[in-house]
């Protein structure tokens, strides 16, 4: 049986912002980086999808806390906590 490979957040990034910018196809891309077209235009997706998430943080990290709590929700939903 295959093992699903695992790819960190700077990668998927990194082939996510050259899909961004258009220099190379998506085929070329994929290639290049030994992922499926699939994966890259998700990836490429994703990022356009949460491109302000930077830029929307607070000075007192708030992002990171409302990502908390909304961890421990669902946690909790799901009977983990």
């Amino acid at each position: 049986m295959l093992k699903r490979e695992r790819y960190s957040a700077s990668f998927k990034g990194k082939v996510a912002l050259e899909a961004v910018k258009e220099r190379a196809s998506i085929r070329e891309i994929s290639d290049q980086f030994g992922v499926s077209v699939m994966t890259v235009e998700k990836w490429k997706r994703e990022l356009m999808e949460n491109i302000e998430l930077p830029f929307s943080k607070g000075k007192d990290g708030a992002l990171v806390k409302d990502r908390e709590e909304q961890i421990a929700r669902l946690e909790r939903n799901a009977g983990y906590a």
